[in-house]
Order: C-alpha cells, then sequence, then structure tokens
C-alpha cells in the first residue's frame, strides 16, 4: 500500500510504499508537487524557501502556496486511490493583473529512498513511450511503438548546458508518462499528466513530468490532472492503466 507523509518546510510529500506484512514502510520516494512554477513572466523557486499550507483530505493531502513571480496561487491535491496509484489534481489560479502565458511547472518524482530502484546505473532503466523512429545507442533507428530508455536518447539529443538532462519534445515521447523499471524488474513506478509540455530525467535519482497549462488570465484557473504509479508489472501494464486512466489511445 502507499502512504503520503507531507514535509512541512516546502511543497515536497513523500510517498511510502508499506509491507502488507509488517506494516513498515519498505522505503520512499520524495514528491515535489511542485518543483517550480514558471511561465514567460517570470519563474519560482518558492517551493524551496516558503513554508506551505498543507491541509489534510480524505485519502489525501492537499498544499497551496501563494507566489509573486508569477504572481498566482497554486494548489495541488493528491489523493490515494489504492495500493498503486496516487491521483494529482494541480491548479494555478492567477492573481495577478497580467496574462500568465506558456505555463507550466516541474513535478518531481525521486527515488533515491527506494531501494527497490535507487542504484548507480537507474537511469538505465527510465523509459519513455515512442511512436517516432528514434535513434539507439548504435546509431540505427529502432522500431515504431517500442520503449526507449532514456539514457539512449540522452545520448544522441543531449542538452548544450547540461548533458546529465534528457529532455523529450513531442517528436519524440508521444504519451506525457515516464517510467522507472525496478533493478529486479518485476515493479515500475512511474509519474504523467494528462498533458506535458516536458519529460525529464535527470542523473540524480528522479524523474520529473511538466503539466502544461497555456495562458490564464487575470482572475482565471487552470487545472492538469496527473497520477503517480507503483505497481508489479511491465511497461506495458503502466503505459496501458495510464491510457485507461486518461482517456487515451493504447500506443
Amino acid at each position: 500500500m502507499l502512504k503520503l507523509v507531507p514535509y512541512d518546510k516546502e511543497s515536497r510529500i513523500y510517498i511510502h510504499s508499506i509491507s502488507p506484512k509488517t506494516g513498515e514502510s519498505t522505503g520512499h520516494w520524495s514528491f515535489r508537487v511542485p518543483e517550480c512554477v514558471s511561465s514567460c513572466e517570470g519563474m519560482t523557486g518558492h517551493v524551496h524557501t516558503i513554508a506551505p499550507k498543507w491541509t489534510q483530505i480524505e485519502n489525501g493531502w492537499e498544499v497551496q502556496l501563494r507566489i509573486d513571480s508569477p504572481e498566482c496561487i497554486y494548489t495541488t491535491r493528491l489523493t490515494t486511490l489504492n495500493d498503486e496509484v496516487v491521483e494529482i489534481v494541480f491548479t494555478i489560479e492567477n492573481t495577478g493583473i497580467e496574462p500568465m502565458t506558456d505555463t507550466e511547472s516541474d513535478f518531481c518524482f525521486s527515488c533515491v529512498d527506494q531501494p527497490e530502484f535507487s542504484s548507480k546505473d537507474w537511469y538505465n532503466r527510465v523509459y519513455v513511450h515512442t511512436l517516432d523512429r528514434c535513434v539507439g545507442e548504435d546509431g540505427q533507428s529502432e522500431n515504431k511503438g517500442e520503449f526507449t530508455p532514456i539514457e539512449q536518447i540522452r545520448l544522441h539529443f543531449p542538452v548544450a548546458f547540461n548533458p546529465n538532462f534528457a529532455i523529450f519534445g513531442s517528436n519524440i515521447a508521444d504519451l506525457p508518462l515516464i517510467m522507472c523499471r525496478s533493478l529486479d524488474g518485476e515493479k515500475v513506478y512511474a509519474g504523467g499528466f494528462e498533458r506535458c509540455s516536458t519529460l525529464v530525467s535527470h542523473v540524480g535519482t528522479c524523474i520529473h513530468a511538466m503539466p502544461w497549462l497555456g495562458t490564464i488570465q487575470p482572475g482565471q484557473k487552470a487545472a492538469r490532472r496527473g497520477r503517480f504509479y507503483y505497481m508489479t508489472g511491465d511497461l506495458e501494464d503502466v503505459t496501458k492503466r495510464f491510457c485507461d486512466d486518461f482517456g487515451l489511445a493504447v500506443c
């Protein structure tokens, strides 16, 4: 089962995997909800410096924080649906006098304290689903409809300012979902939203999904729904579950 434990110093919550036999935590993910909010009008890192307001809700928690660049209030609701899924509802209200344009946010899922997933080569077990042909490590085009390891894309689509990032555009990742396979290959953890602008993996121990909210007019709100998964099975099982949850065509 999954247990949510909020951190009172910033917009971070721990997702513990609880053993059904002992009732004890077997490890946890550190989940920033979000790590930052940005638009063409500004970007905030206040999630690291201002203590948010956490409120317990049925089967979960809600966090709210007012920020000043861009001028807005964000709210994230996290609800444990079952032993495998946490639902995420992220809402931004534009409290400024100008539109927020090209608005997005960055949600970070770190497995540093989750022994089933964390290791020095963990990024070789991070995947996205691709429909278009992508270049593999050998320089050859891969077949369509395959799961492409993030390390392969990083080698051929590096970000100039930091080679430890792998950033996917719409021509590479065809589902707004990023997944990490466990060390024994029997489990997968994943994060995704109904619409993302970017999927990122850091060499640290985290995967990122960045929900895109577009233009938000003054006094208006925009929201995106997402999910965190911790499932026994393979990449195909998680992908099908994600597509079913969001009404997407199974690739």
